[in-house]
């Protein structure tokens, strides 16, 4: 009986031992409850802070990378531009070289032409428009064909001087132009 009684004490013992243990877990998931319902608008807040903080801190870091690779992008641009620069350079001067060798004239010549025709056509416009004043008699040049009309007045005078009739004959008379009787001598 001792012995029966003995294990009726360990069960009520053991019975009471799982009594009380659940009885602290339920006060302890009531205070873990209550202390949730106190401070859970607190913790709250405190995850939101981190949170903002940890936002702030990738938000740079994103900005800082797209920044590096903006650079390289423009960097990148810069080249390739520089390089399809030297590439057009290139091509404009072989062709130049090219036009060059087939005597076609460039842009330069061509602009001094028109520059040139310009200024001829509005000459010419100016002379057009411009009153025909007559020309001063120009002193005659030794060794110059006579014109026509010196030519008949000194047949009559040499005719009423008793010659032999015959005009003296000019250089162009022989069959030579004035160039060929005498070298003009340039205007000065």
């Amino acid at each position: 009986m001792a012995k029966k009684l003995k294990k009726e004490m360990d069960d009520k013992q053991l019975l009471q031992g799982i009594l009380d243990s659940a009885q602290q877990i339920w006060l302890a998931g009531l205070a873990v409850f209550a202390r949730a319902q106190s401070e859970g608008s607190k913790l709250f807040d405190s995850l939101v802070k981190e949170g903002a903080a940890i936002e702030a801190r990738t938000k740079k870091s994103a900005e800082a990378t797209v920044e590096d690779l903006r650079g390289r992008v423009e960097e990148a641009k810069g080249k390739a531009s520089s390089a399809w620069d030297n590439l057009e350079k290139v091509f404009e001067d072989r062709v130049a070289r090219a036009l060059g060798r087939l005597g076609v004239p460039v842009q330069r010549e061509m602009r001094a032409l028109e520059e040139r025709l310009a200024n001829l056509e509005a000459r010419l416009e100016q002379l057009a428009t411009a009153p025909a004043t007559p020309t001063p008699a120009k002193a005659r040049r030794p060794g110059r064909a006579k014109t026509a009309a010196a030519a008949a007045a000194e047949a009559e005078a040499g005719a009423e001087a008793g010659g032999a009739g015959k005009p003296k004959r000019s250089s162009r008379a022989k069959g030579k132009s004035a160039k060929d009787a005498a070298p003009e001598t340039p205007a000065g």
